[in-house]
């Protein structure tokens, strides 16, 4: 009987502005690449509309689907009803979001 390849999952939650996660993806390429045991999942946080928003979401949408099987993109909505002046970037308000998806993984 072959042994099968244990997969370890990564998830990498950017900062969101393009070149940080563009910075985010090619390592993650770079990663999976070197290593077959690696998948990696990036977790994009939406900006707010007012800001770098479509800029990223044309960057994410024209990364080819199977270009490495390995690597998936979720986007996270941005969730404007919350808003803290203690976290201008709004870091808390994503918790739920990426506590459902860890929790998925």
């Amino acid at each position: 009987m072959a042994n099968a390849i244990e997969i370890a999952e990564l998830i990498f939650i950017p900062f969101r502005v393009v070149g940080h996660i563009m910075s985010t993806i090619q390592i993650a390429k770079l990663l999976v690449n070197r290593d077959q045991r690696l998948a990696i999942t990036v977790l994009v946080i939406k900006p707010p509309s007012t800001t770098s928003g479509p800029a990223i979401t044309t960057y994410i949408e024209s990364l080819p689907e199977n270009t490495i099987d390995r690597i998936s993109y979720i986007q996270l909505p941005q969730d404007e009803a919350i808003h803290d002046p203690n976290d201008p970037m709004n870091i808390k308000g994503h918790c739920k979001y990426v506590r459902n998806i860890v929790a998925d993984c």
